[in-house]
């Protein structure tokens, strides 16, 4: 299933709202910025982290970024759009961090609602901590 998006590579607050999923909350950075930052996460291999981040039906666009400190270690990052259409795995490309934004194809807004961002361990020896931020601009 596949929305009617595109994915380019190129102060907040969570709460823990079902078994191992983090619901991430945007706080205000403007008049038309919202962001969020999750630092210091634990993963290890094999295992995901699911994140849920509630975008505006007014984003225009979203962007993503995953930053890890050894670049032997290897995360994926899946997006869900609110409709379950999935984007990715992607992956880093001889570094450690991964940069997307999301934007409608057609259209001037992306979907509101419950977008999932999902880390998955790849490859790690033993315990990685990254950051995951997100914003949108309305």
């Amino acid at each position: 299933m596949k929305d009617d998006f595109v994915c380019t590579q190129s102060a907040s607050s969570s709460i823990t709202i079902e078994k191992d999923v983090e619901l991430l909350e945007f706080a205000k950075v403007s008049e038309s910025s919202f962001d969020i930052c999750s630092t210091g996460t634990p993963i290890v291999q094999g295992k995901t982290k699911y994140n849920k981040a509630q975008v505006n039906q007014k984003a225009i666009y979203l962007d993503i970024s995953l930053s890890w400190g050894n670049k032997k270690n290897i995360l994926n990052l899946t997006i869900f759009s609110p409709t379950g259409a999935s984007y990715g795995p992607y992956k880093a490309k001889s570094t450690n961090k991964i940069v997307l934004r999301i934007k409608p194809k057609t259209g001037k807004h992306l979907q509101g609602g419950n977008w999932k961002l999902n880390v998955f361990g790849k490859s790690i020896i033993r315990t990685e901590y990254y950051t995951l931020k997100a914003a949108y601009y309305i």
